[in-house]
């Protein structure tokens, strides 16, 4: 284990070979694992039960994509890790996706809690609006509104 002084070293986070992955790189392949099974299986389940919800099919369509993303680059550099590629073993890539696996998290439980059912209110009002107004008459003839004269 480095002291505590290295890791504001710009050395620790370059090191073209950080040595061998410990059992911090298992644990974090096993929850970018669970990540990505998290998002396809939130975006599948929203899927089957949203029906014509548009709005909360966008939402799952964004979420999951995001989601999976992030922890599929987090599960790559984990893996340039075990492979011990140079470059692509940086310390530096894993504390990228790892500030943004935790940002999106907390991002997403703001969402979910303070602003996605205020959104989710709104949009079903609004629908509830749409279905209710009346639809507009159809015309016939040529469409203009106004009669033709014959010479």
């Amino acid at each position: 284990m480095p002291n505590p002084g290295s890791f504001l070293t710009f050395f620790y986070w370059f090191q073209l070979h950080p040595g061998p992955p410990s059992i911090i790189h298992w644990v974090l392949a096993a929850l970018y694992t669970a990540g990505i099974a998290g998002s396809a299986a939130y975006f599948l389940k929203t899927r089957q039960t949203a029906g014509d919800n548009t709005f909360r099919m966008n939402i799952a369509r964004r979420v999951g994509l995001t989601a999976g993303l992030l922890c599929g680059f987090g599960l790559l550099f984990i893996g340039f890790r075990f492979w011990e590629i140079p470059v692509l073993s940086f310390r530096f890539w894993e504390l990228i996706i790892g500030v943004g696996v935790i940002g999106l998290g907390s991002y997403l439980g703001y969402y979910f809690t303070r602003r996605y059912p205020v959104s989710l209110a709104s949009f079903e009002a609004a629908q509830l609006r749409q279905r209710y107004l009346p639809k507009p008459r159809a015309r016939s003839g040529s469409g203009s509104g106004k009669r033709r004269r014959h010479k």
